[in-house]
């Protein structure tokens, strides 16, 4: 295990020791108001799009426009991007300020609530790794992360060991599709919404592995963490997401190809 792993645990361990006692939660509630007055939120995310229609047209654009103007919000953007997006977000933790949140998102994801910062934070007191929906074990030839292989036929949900939430439809007309109850701790998460302190990326010295490009780095992201004693969960954070997938995306099968061959099942 790298020292930066070892070091991150060690912190955990401290801070779980503290929530035993009134006095501990007091001083980690102070901890973790004193780290959120004190950062950013940056989000990173990468688009096909020139940048004015990236602003106007998509709709995580259209969502952060809004927020342009908030103190503790950062946006970057890889406009008219042809590069994997594990390129990108390794490109923003590098250049990160280690204070920051770092909020991994598509640009086909609308946040519905007003208070979807807030629980981001919230989120972030209880999980290293934060997502929206996700797996709470994993399964041999794992096809996507809600997914598990039976013995015969084609894959299935993983019921009910999935958390977790994604709204699909219109912004004024989501249609909610609740895999499972949330917050959990998982060992996967889906990668339409991944957050995570740049501070505690930097300490163990975690990375998006650049083998994948658009498919499976968010089940390696999250499973390389979980290898590390990190931990992963889902937290509340209700997001409309315009894209369900395509599972016959021959990218898709040549990723998990890679992925088999990387964890041997």
């Amino acid at each position: 295990m790298r020292p930066g792993f070892f070091l991150h645990r060690t912190a955990q361990l401290f801070r779980s020791t503290l929530d035993r006692s009134f006095v501990g939660q007091v001083i980690n509630r102070v901890y973790f108001d004193h780290l959120e007055k004190s950062s950013s939120i940056c989000f990173v995310s990468a688009t096909r799009m020139r940048e004015e229609d990236f602003w106007n047209k998509s709709l995580l654009g259209k969502r952060l426009k809004g927020w342009k103007s908030l103190p503790n919000v950062r946006m970057r953007i890889a406009f008219e991007n042809r590069r994997g997006l594990p390129v990108v977000y390794n490109e923003a933790i590098a250049e990160a300020d280690a204070a920051d949140i770092l909020v991994f998102i598509h640009d086909d994801a609308w946040l519905l609530q007003q208070d979807s910062l807030q629980e981001i934070q919230r989120g972030l007191r209880r999980f290293d790794i934060v997502g929206i929906a996700g797996n709470q074990r994993r399964t041999p030839k794992q096809f996507a992360w809600y997914l598990r292989q039976p013995a015969e036929g084609s894959p299935v949900l993983d019921t009910p060991y999935l958390s977790g939430a994604v709204h699909y439809g219109q912004i004024f007309k989501t249609e909610i599709h609740q895999f499972g109850p949330w917050p959990a701790a998982c060992e996967l998460l889906d990668g339409v919404l991944m957050a995570v302190r740049a501070k505690t990326l930097k300490r163990t010295g975690l990375r998006f592995d650049e083998r994948f490009d658009f498919h499976f780095y968010d089940l390696d992201f999250s499973r390389t963490a979980r290898k590390n004693g990190l931990r992963v969960g889902t937290w509340p954070i209700h997001l409309l997401h315009a894209s369900r997938g395509d599972l016959n995306d021959p990218k898709w099968q040549d990723n998990w190809v890679k992925y088999l061959g990387k964890w041997k099942q």
